[in-house]
């Protein structure tokens, strides 16, 4: 027979484990950023190793998602890793490839042009420093390790205990909110005066919120993550491409300014 107390305990429980995910998950991911950003600034670390190792803290925080899951017995059919992946795959696909259109087509805008200086370290990258961003930052320490912990554990918990809207919406501002930090540093190296800056800034974290919904969105509608991993992987891809174009452009036009 069930106690008072014990039905109050499974009620709080599943709460106070829903917001220990969301504190530990924003903030590792502000202090990591905080880390990082002082450390560049400060001179510490070259910016362009951070396009080329895998954050070792993103891999561990991976491992402790699944870890946790298995804790609480969920299993990979409600972390959105089950059987049949393929609708997830081609949506995910599609997304991508379109998100990344977007992107580039953002960065080709005269308006933006003339304001937005990407930073040195993407004028020049070798391709074998190319690949091994997009296969380890970028796949391993961005695409699957984000839709493991926010589309796979943190929406499977916002499942439980709330509607399928609801869980979207909240899977979004999480998301934004995990990119607050980097989001800021990011933008303060690209020349902006700052009265585009914070505009900026603000759009950008209302974009990763609708980027975020939208991965929400595909692995509700499939059940899977493997789409949002693929679609996640291709926005970082498309973007990095038109950031390394728009760099080679700037340095150019310098070039051909001093002589």
């Amino acid at each position: 027979m069930r106690t008072r107390g014990n039905a109050a305990a499974e009620i709080v429980t599943p709460w106070v484990s829903l917001g220990s995910l969301l504190a530990g998950l924003l903030a590792y991911a502000n202090a990591s950023a905080w880390r990082y950003a002082s450390r560049q600034k400060n001179g510490f670390e070259n910016p362009s190793h951070g396009l080329e190792r895998v954050n070792r803290g993103h891999l561990a925080m991976l491992g402790a998602c699944l870890a946790w899951a298995a804790a609480e017995r969920i299993g990979l059919s409600d972390l959105g890793m089950g059987r049949n992946a393929g609708p997830s795959l081609r949506w995910g696909l599609t997304i991508g490839t379109l998100g990344s259109a977007v992107a580039a087509g953002f960065l080709a805008m005269p308006v933006v042009r003339s304001r937005f200086t990407p930073p040195p370290e993407w004028n020049g990258m070798r391709k074998r420093t190319l690949l091994r961003l997009f296969l380890g930052p970028y796949l391993l320490g961005s695409a699957l390790f984000e839709e493991v912990a926010f589309r796979g554990l943190l929406h499977a918990k916002l499942r439980r205990r709330f509607g399928p809207s609801a869980t979207l919406f909240a899977g979004g501002a999480v998301f934004a909110a995990w990119h607050v930090i980097i989001t800021w540093f990011n933008l303060s190296r690209c020349g902006l005066r700052r009265a585009v800056m914070f505009p900026l800034y603000g759009a950008s974290l209302l974009v990763l919120f609708a980027v975020g919904t939208a991965l929400g969105w595909l692995r509700q509608a499939t059940g899977h993550i493997a789409g949002g991993v693929v679609a996640h992987w291709l926005l970082l891809v498309g973007t990095a491409l038109a950031l390394m174009r728009r760099r080679a452009a700037v340095d150019l036009s310098a070039s051909s300014r001093s002589l």
